[in-house]
């Protein structure tokens, strides 16, 4: 008898650091009115990345998508690419499994 062969979806965590002069905050409410829309196509879990004295500086992703490549277009649909927030000198892309996740409700 042949072993079943386990098909996984691909998912990878995606950290990505806003450039050092960014702001942010001019451009958050845009930024939230577009992630519902992608909440489960591709995003699977997202939020800020937090630096000294919880300054946001950056955003992290687990994205389900057919091909690693699918990844960075995706983020370059999103207003803080359009306005020069993120900086993708500094994108960092790992597949990953999950083994659990816990539902939250977005906060502004």
């Amino acid at each position: 008898m042949k072993p079943s062969t386990v098909v996984r979806a691909k998912e990878f965590l995606v950290t990505i650091l806003d450039k050092a002069n960014a702001d942010r905050m001019k451009y958050r409410g845009v930024h939230f009115k577009g992630i519902p829309a992608s909440i489960g196509n591709p995003i699977t879990n997202a939020g800020a990345i937090l630096g000294e004295n919880g300054k946001l500086i950056g955003s992290h992703f687990n994205l389900k998508v057919d091909s690693e490549a699918d990844i960075v277009p995706f983020l370059k649909k999103d207003i803080y690419a359009k306005e020069d927030v993120w900086d993708f000198d500094t994108i960092q892309i790992k597949p990953i499994l999950i083994a659990t996740r816990e539902e939250k409700i977005m906060e502004n």
